[in-house]
């Protein structure tokens, strides 16, 4: 739940951590749709349809999470960019963001053959 790794645990973190995102997926498809269509825009800042690493590592030090920065993002980045050409689309984004039975960031490292 500590997503900053700051040893608090923070209201936004708290909440997030009590969504059942499972069924929101499955059950809600077009709130997910809008879920997922609001956190590509945050990020694509400049409306080009695509999200670079340096975007989200800007967020990431703007919001003062710099102690996530270092890998994770940079790891979590590649193992979303499926395509490998440095930017996250929509779909890339849905994918990204869907719960997997399997736990973790593992679960995605198929996706580069890792």
């Amino acid at each position: 739940m500590d997503i900053t790794n700051n040893g608090n645990i923070n209201a936004d973190e708290f909440s997030a951590s009590l969504i059942d995102w499972n069924e929101i997926q499955e059950k809600h498809k077009e709130e997910w749709k809008v879920l997922v269509d609001t956190a590509f825009k945050y990020f694509d800042q400049n409306g080009d349809g695509k999200i670079c690493i340096q975007d989200v590592e800007k967020e990431m030090r703007d919001r003062r999470m710099v102690n996530v920065i270092h890998g994770n993002v940079r790891r979590c980045f590649y193992l979303a960019d499926t395509d490998s050409n440095g930017y996250i689309d929509r779909k890339e984004l849905n994918k990204m963001l869907l719960v997997s039975k399997k736990k973790g960031w593992h679960a995605f490292a198929s996706r580069h053959g890792d």
